[in-house]
């Protein structure tokens, strides 16, 4: 009899263990699953730009924010993302400017970064197959219609200089180039042009180093109501062309020996 007890009381004791609900919440998965859609090959010159437009959408799991990236770039390719994320599903717009990036065919991965978890990657070829003279993508990339900052000593200095490309020779050339300053109450000395900008002070662009080179060289230039006269200038500076900037410093030496240090500065687009 004590033995039956003891199985009723067992058996009881099991089957309300069974019928207890399980305290253990059930897993829920945090993958964020996506897709890119639009990564495709891109062909295009140097000193040019291209847009692609990439479509993310949602696929499982919670939705979480992603931002974009690049490797592989050549040097002087730089691109930009617009939006550089979201929160998936969204669409973005991607860029290259390949500047003054050399030719070939490179091997480009897409890094799609969640906020947590592991980064997806999309390969794609970028072919740049079209070389221009690297002055004439220097004068593509100006923004035309702004006139460059010159200072003198540290202060901005009124001036008219821009900057001409000549199609037939590929050589560039400031125009309206401040020589010297003027005396109280007239204008500066600016070169002076009585056959067209190629009067102007010449320079150069070199792609490989960025840099940029004013040979030493005679102009003429004169001020208000003044004969022309002689000025020695030379001078050297760098582009950025990350930062779409270009600055540099040129020395101008009247024939009175007086010298005069400029600088000038501008933007890319």
């Amino acid at each position: 009899m004590r033995n039956f007890i003891l199985l009723l009381t067992l058996s009881i004791s099991l089957l309300t263990s069974c019928n207890k609900p399980s305290s253990t919440p059930a897993q829920v998965t945090e993958e964020n699953s996506y897709i890119v859609a639009g990564v495709v090959d891109i062909k295009m010159g140097n000193a040019d730009s291209s847009e692609i437009a990439l479509a993310v959408s949602h696929q499982t799991g919670i939705q979480k924010k992603i931002t974009f990236s690049l490797t592989g770039l050549p040097q002087y390719a730089y691109v930009t993302f617009d939006p550089a994320g979201g929160t998936v599903p969204f669409n973005t717009i991607m860029t290259i400017n390949t500047y003054v990036a050399k030719t070939g065919v490179y091997p480009i991965k897409l890094l799609v970064t969640p906020e947590t978890g592991t980064a997806k990657e999309y390969t794609f070829n970028l072919t740049i197959d079209e070389s221009k003279p690297c002055n004439e993508i220097f004068y593509n990339a100006l923004r035309q219609l702004e006139y460059p900052e010159v200072t003198r000593n540290g202060s901005t200095v009124v001036n008219d200089t821009r900057i001409y490309f000549d199609q037939n020779s590929k050589k560039l050339f400031f125009t309206k180039t401040i020589l010297q300053p003027g005396k109280p109450g007239e204008q500066d000395y600016v070169s002076y042009e009585s056959n067209g900008p190629k009067d102007g002070m010449a320079f150069e662009i070199d792609c490989d180093n960025a840099t940029i080179n004013i040979p030493a060289a005679t102009i003429k230039g004169s001020a208000q109501l003044s004969n022309p006269v002689s000025f020695q200038v030379n001078g050297s500076g760098t582009v950025n062309w990350a930062t779409k900037t270009y600055e540099l410093e040129y020395n101008s030496v009247s024939q009175s020996n007086e010298t005069n240090t400029y600088k000038i500065k501008g933007k890319l687009k």
